[in-house]
């Protein structure tokens, strides 16, 4: 990912913050103030963030495959056709297997996925103005539900068929797992899913195919959101307290065993069922969210934290920010940007987006030196690498409450949309 987006936001909240209110001159037609400078630059960073997401490039595509392999033109997977509840189906003939595109690609042989709240997200619909925004600028169809029949699923463990002539991170043959592109509509919960080279990492050799495919989402959304950002570090979160919202889920699941790994202290909420779990992952203080309120619970003994990951939205902001020292941060991995962008456009969705986090933000830099920003999910080969040495430590281990065969996937997702989850749903694809 390129600096440009986070120059272009830094130079947005430096016009709001310091350009005063009455600076103003004209360039030809277009007048040049404190507002116009603001919002320029905020659509810039967006517009550049969202390219960043496009990955891979290139026409021609010489093709390595593995000799035992041999698809077929047709594959099973969980598709849907239309927008809308209750729309997700298993097909065994409607989708054909992949081909590679682009001399990154790879085509995987996938024994095994999992679930996302994000994949019951697209199948209703929402955030289809936004990714349809994608695929029209990779030049996939998108227009009038062009991208249907869409496959769904982005985390994959499985093994390398084929791959383009520009990889050489993988070979036919080799074990790997992945997260793909949120937009892509050739998802992974099938018989064979296209990743790239770049989003690609070999399969931990102490995890099942199984145990794989329950951590690449996840941890990449948690790795985007709290590393990347530079909101904590391996280095950094050494005896400093977070507090993770929701810690019994797939984010909750993964964030405590990251920062308990690298030596945090860690407070999470969850209901009964799910402390014995979040003792054995290894959090410090857990408070059952169905007897206490978190904030009056933390608020009376006086606990400040550097970090604060919250997994429920608006409803927790304030207590969120309430309970975030000085010099802290709270991440929050929900965010209007979907709801807003389906509504406005992509253009006009992006801004009022933007300008909602800033309503926040700003005044918390301000006034409290703590900071307010919106998590993220990116594939990202190299990060999983680095947790890749993780999980083979030890230190993080997969947490499944289910598993499915591909067959059964409508019911998988039947079970997933309960919510409260104790870990992920994985669908082993393998299985009869």
């Amino acid at each position: 990912m390129s600096n440009l987006p986070i120059v272009f936001f830094v130079l947005s909240t430096a016009s709001f913050v310091f350009v005063p209110n009455d600076f103003s001159f004209q360039i030809s037609e277009f007048p040049v103030n404190r507002g116009s400078l603001t919002i320029t630059c905020a659509i810039a960073a967006v517009v550049l963030f969202i390219k960043d997401r496009l990955d891979g490039d290139g026409d021609n595509v010489t093709i390595k495959k593995a000799k035992h392999t041999t698809p077929g033109k047709k594959m099973k997977a969980i598709i849907i056709t239309k927008y809308g509840n209750n729309t997700i189906e298993y097909s065994d003939d409607k989708i054909n297997v992949p081909k590679l595109k682009q001399p990154s690609d790879i085509l995987v042989h996938v024994k095994a996925a999992s679930l996302n709240p994000v994949d019951l997200m697209i199948s209703q619909g929402n955030g289809k103005v936004m990714y349809n925004k994608m695929r029209m600028a990779k030049g996939e169809p998108a227009e009038c539900d062009a991208e249907l029949p869409l496959v769904l699923g982005h985390d994959v463990s499985g093994v390398v068929v084929k791959v383009g002539k520009d990889v050489k991170k993988v070979k036919a043959g080799d074990e790997v797992w992945a997260s793909i592109p949120i937009w892509r509509s050739e998802g992974t919960l099938a018989e064979y899913a296209i990743v790239n080279e770049y989003d690609v990492s070999h399969k931990p050799n102490n995890l099942s195919h199984t145990e794989a495919a329950a951590l690449p989402f996840v941890a990449l959304s948690v790795w985007t959101s709290l590393v990347k950002s530079m909101a904590i570090n391996s280095k950094q979160a050494k005896k400093r307290r977070i507090l993770i919202l929701g810690g019994t889920g797939g984010i909750g699941t993964f964030a405590i065993q990251l920062i308990k790994a690298w030596g945090g202290h860690v407070t999470t909420t969850c209901s009964k069922g799910g402390i014995e779990l979040m003792k054995r992952l290894g959090a410090d203080q857990i408070i059952d969210y169905t007897k206490e309120d978190f904030e009056t619970v933390l608020s009376q003994k006086k606990q400040k934290f550097h970090l604060i990951l919250d997994t429920q939205g608006p409803s927790s902001y304030q207590a969120c920010l309430n309970l975030c020292g000085s010099g802290g941060h709270v991440v929050t991995l929900v965010s209007p940007l979907h709801s807003m962008t389906d509504k406005h456009g992509l253009v006009w969705g992006a801004i009022k987006a933007t300008l909602a986090r800033l309503k926040i933000g700003i005044p918390q830099k301000l006034f409290h030196s703590r900071s307010f920003s919106w998590g993220i999910y990116a594939p990202d080969g190299q990060a999983l690498d680095k947790i890749k040495l993780l999980v083979e430590a030890g230190k993080i281990k997969p947490v499944i409450e289910e598993t499915f065969p591909l067959s059964e996937g409508v019911a998988a997702f039947q079970q997933l949309s309960t919510g409260h989850r104790k870990g992920k749903i994985v669908i082993d694809v393998d299985a009869r």
